[in-house]
């Protein structure tokens, strides 16, 4: 009950900016539900991770550089989507370390809500 404020921005962005993150709609209950599954590949959590990694990928901000140094690929998929996510939360959440090496295992989906959408806040 305390991350639905977080929840409902997060989708409200995602919806709104659907066209330009090249995201296909879906529903709130949808969203909620891939939050709240214990699953760490879900399709919905990668493809919306994987479309804002590629927005700030062609921004060419402090994320882009970052990765630039790190010489990654600009090729986000199911197997290299939480290394970006490691990446970004190093760069913009220090203080998210915490559960970095959860989401290093490939346990993303055992966070909880609260820590899934911090990653997109």
């Amino acid at each position: 009950m305390d991350c639905v404020g977080n929840l409902l921005m997060v989708w409200d962005f995602c919806s709104s900016f659907s066209r330009v993150l090249y995201l296909w709609p879906f529903s709130i209950e949808d969203f909620e539900n891939a939050i709240c599954h214990k699953d760490s590949n879900l399709v919905l959590i990668v493809e919306t991770h994987s479309a804002l990694f590629r927005l700030l990928i062609k921004d060419g901000g402090a994320y882009s550089l970052a990765l630039q140094k790190k010489k990654r690929k600009s090729k986000i998929s199911l197997i290299t989507w939480t290394e970006y996510i490691c990446d970004f939360l190093e760069i913009n959440i220090p203080e998210s370390c915490s559960y970095m090496s959860t989401i290093k295992r490939g346990y993303y989906g055992l966070l909880d809500a609260n820590a899934k959408l911090s990653n997109f806040a």
